[in-house]
């Protein structure tokens, strides 16, 4: 239910700290999540969630359509 969902970063992961994601519709109960992302983003960014890890997702930064 919430691979392939789309949210904005509004947090960038930094060092040991995770990102954080935020949906306009919750997922699961939370409209926003920790996230990990091997490419760089900035804030504002829209990132489609890939896969789970725990309670982190993991992104990849949405190329623009």
């Amino acid at each position: 239910a919430i691979l392939g969902e789309t949210g904005q970063v509004i947090m960038i992961p930094e060092q040991e700290n995770r990102g954080i994601v935020r949906f306009t519709t919750p997922l699961l109960g939370a409209d926003e999540w920790p996230f990990i992302c091997d490419q760089k983003v900035a804030p504002g960014d829209r990132v489609i969630v890939k896969d789970i890890s725990g309670n982190t997702l993991i992104v990849e930064k949405r190329r623009p359509d």
